[in-house]
């Protein structure tokens, strides 16, 4: 065998991928939410399905093959020696920050703002769904290599910076609520990597700072605030999306009216498929299965802080809370827009609204969870 074949033999796990060398609960939880997610944006496309040709509509059948090709991809990353990636997380972190900087570039994104998304042959891409695993690889690969230096504020400003310049040019898309949600799970790395509690304290008031200069150039933003905290909750002009979830959450009662059967996607249900997908599932399945969502993203949660307790080494730890925070916190805060807890912010429910890039990088997070509760032992004790 050469050299090179060597080298790329041990970038994988020694043992072949088999079931039980995989975290059961994660496992499943990696296969049964994008699976629901087919379910839901099958039932949310409803409405324009009758546009499509064939046996099939086609954005049930796209969105299928990109959950495949994404449960493809956990796998793959679960037989990847999660070390490895940290060495190589400089490259990732250089990737997304190119990709931002593209997508602000004049003439790189048609139509106008906000400017989120590639245009490439074929398909859109998200680059800011890039930065969510960069940041918290390479943040957690750094802040090991530092070791005792990360309490020297010096080092500690360093990684502000680096932090602070993918969060700038996701603000200037603009993307606030993407921005603020890599904010904290970068703070929640920090914390499991041990840095001192002023530290983080410090950089608060630049993170509202620049929050409130965001909403102060963006027009919409503001009207969005202005909205949640009651003071123009029109609800036929900007109250209208956090209206009409709320009416077709409430509508479902206890048990839905059925899968299928929800009318509010029909005339009045803004971003069925994407933002308000959890309003949908509420509509047709009712406090049993909106209960079931919630409870399943809590089990990622508590399966993901249990994988960090139990990692092997200070990187894998910082890694899996990391990941943990991310996902989970994504799906409280798109739950917590839908029933009013929070302004709207655009942010997808992960796994479960329709959005490739999205879904396809979820999934290659939950891939690389997994690779860390293999290397703990977790799945010999489950």
């Amino acid at each position: 065998m050469s050299a090179s074949v060597t080298r790329r033999f041990r970038f994988l796990e020694e043992s072949v991928l088999s079931w039980p060398a995989l975290d059961p609960v994660l496992l499943i939880l990696t296969v049964l939410l994008p699976l629901i997610g087919v379910v839901a944006v099958t039932s949310a496309s409803m409405p324009t399905a009758y546009q499509e040709t064939g046996p099939f509509a086609a954005s049930t059948v796209r969105h299928l093959a990109l959950t495949l090709v994404g449960i493809a991809v956990a796998l793959v990353f679960s037989q990847i020696d999660y070390r490895r990636l940290g060495e190589r997380s400089w490259i990732a972190y250089l990737v997304a920050i190119g990709l931002l900087v593209l997508v602000l570039l004049p003439g790189a994104v048609s139509g106008g703002t906000p400017k989120r998304w590639l245009e490439l042959p074929g398909f859109s891409f998200q680059p800011s769904e890039l930065v969510k695993p960069a940041l918290i690889i390479h943040i957690s690969y750094w802040a090991v290599m530092l070791g005792p230096k990360l309490n020297q504020f010096r080092w500690f400003a360093l990684g502000v910076a680096i932090v602070a310049l993918p969060i700038l040019l996701i603000v200037l898309e603009p993307d606030l609520g993407t921005a603020v949600l890599v904010c904290m799970t970068v703070g929640a790395v920090a914390i499991t990597a041990g840095v001192k509690a002023w530290h983080l304290l410090c950089v608060i008031p630049l993170g509202v700072g620049l929050a409130a200069i965001s909403i102060a150039f963006n027009p919409y933003q503001l009207t969005r605030l202005r909205t949640f905290l009651g003071f123009d909750a029109n609800p036929l002009d900007s109250g209208y999306q956090s209206q009409q979830a709320l009416l077709a959450l409430g509508s479902g009662g206890v048990t839905g009216k059925g899968l299928g059967l929800g009318t509010a996607k029909y005339r009045s249900l803004p971003a069925a498929t994407t933002d308000s997908v959890f309003a949908l599932i509420g509509e047709e399945f009712g406090l049993i299965g909106t209960s079931l969502i919630l409870l399943m993203f809590l089990a990622l949660l508590a399966r993901g802080l249990w994988v960090a307790y139990m990692a092997p080494d200070r990187f894998g730890r910082c890694v899996a809370a990391g990941i943990a925070f991310q996902i989970s916190a994504q799906a409280f805060v798109n739950m917590g827009v839908v029933v009013g807890l929070y302004p709207v912010t655009g942010i997808p429910l992960p796994f479960i609204s329709n959005g490739g890039t999205s879904l396809i990088v979820s999934l290659a997070m939950m891939g690389v969870l997994i690779n860390i509760a293999r290397s703990a032992g977790l799945h010999k004790s489950t």
